[in-house]
């Protein structure tokens, strides 16, 4: 019975260590897939971030380009402003002296009949009706 229970004791010890040794290696090839899903997500994480930045870029240069574009638009507005301001005085100017022009190839005589019977166009209401230098009423 002792040599028996000396080999029915290797026996489960050599059991034992088989199960020790598959649990080992089932246990080594878990770790190495976790490291390698480890890695992968990882590099994951990496690209994820790098697409981050690159976006984070391009949003900076599209706010910077909108805002530069907003500047150009409030020059511009400006510029017409300006420019319109300019033209109306410049058509004043350039009213003023066809009038002037007009006068001075009129006689007399037909200034006179012209202004005697109001010939002349009326301006629109709110303005002031320009008359030529030599016209005096």
């Amino acid at each position: 019975s002792g040599i028996l229970n000396a080999g029915t004791s290797l026996e489960n010890r050599m059991e034992s260590d088989s199960h020790a040794s598959i649990l080992r290696a089932q246990m080594e090839a878990q770790i190495e897939r976790l490291q390698g899903e480890l890695q992968r997500r990882g590099a994951q994480v990496s690209e994820l971030a790098a697409e981050l930045g690159a976006r984070d870029v391009r949003i900076c240069a599209l706010r910077h380009e909108v805002l530069v574009k907003d500047s150009l638009l409030k020059k511009l507005g400006q510029e017409i402003v300006r420019r319109a301001q300019g033209s109306d005085e410049g058509i004043e100017n350039l009213l003023e002296q066809a009038l002037s022009l007009l006068a001075t190839c009129l006689s007399r005589e037909q200034l006179a009949i012209a202004l005697a019977s109001e010939e002349r166009a009326m301006p629109p209401a709110g303005h002031v009706r320009l008359s030529p230098p030599m016209i005096r009423r």
